[in-house]
């Protein structure tokens, strides 16, 4: 009775074929392989070519090649196997001054070919086609993330590097106004309580300093572990 009592769900409203939140696919060739040259910067391109030749990346690349070798051996199976062989000898005959020379040659050839009426070497093929395209994605995946991470790494350095250099000129600022608002203290021209708030906005300048300090310290010790 309760279930009978429940309102019907009323149907879903259609949604206009305009609405579409999907993004559209990139046209072929969209994004370039060397992506980083777009920044115009030669250390992020020196970067970029060494984390391409990383441990991981090496290790992707011996996959790939063992995968690639492993599918040319299973193509293999699938061709027919020629074989092939030739001799030939020459001899000299002579008797009461006649001479006579004979000579004969041997050429064999042979095929053989395995018709595969199961399926059996295909199914290798194939298999060895996949382990060898899941080797390539794996090279790709491998060497894009370590230049992804370069990448982040070096721009958090850059980053880093500018916030010091403007928290430099802060604090060197609030520094001169801290000994003005000093000078004027002991004068008596100023009260403790604004010499306290220099100080205090001058510490707050020195402690952003020493964070843009370690910040581009540790991206530059995370960036030199990562290219070796």
């Amino acid at each position: 009775l309760g279930a009978c009592a429940t309102p019907p769900i009323p149907a879903p409203r259609p949604v206009p074929a305009g609405w579409d939140l999907a993004a559209p696919p990139l046209p072929a060739g969209e994004i370039e392989e060397k992506w980083w040259r777009a920044f115009g910067d030669p250390l992020l391109d020196t970067f970029m070519q060494a984390a391409g030749t990383i441990d991981e990346v090496a290790i992707a690349q011996t996959r790939l090649d063992e995968a690639r070798a492993g599918l040319k051996s299973a193509r293999s199976r699938l061709a027919p196997e020629l074989s092939g062989g030739a001799n030939g000898s020459s001899r000299r005959n002579g008797d009461g001054g006649v001479f006579a020379r004979a000579r004969n040659a041997n050429i064999a050839a042979s095929a053989l070919w395995d018709p595969d009426f199961f399926g059996a070497n295909r199914t290798r093929a194939k298999a060895a086609r996949a382990r060898a395209e899941g080797a390539a994605f794996e090279l790709a995946q491998a060497r894009l993330d370590a230049r992804l991470t370069a990448a982040l790494l070096y721009f958090s350095i850059r980053e880093a590097q500018m916030r010091q250099a403007a928290a430099e000129e802060t604090a060197q600022a609030l520094q001169e106004e801290r000994d003005l608002i000093d000078a004027r203290a002991q004068a008596g021209l100023v009260s403790a309580f604004d010499l306290a708030q220099a100080q205090g906005a001058l510490a707050r300048a020195q402690a952003a300093l020493a964070s843009a300090r370690q910040a581009a310290a540790e991206a530059r010790l995370g960036l030199e572990a990562l290219l070796g």
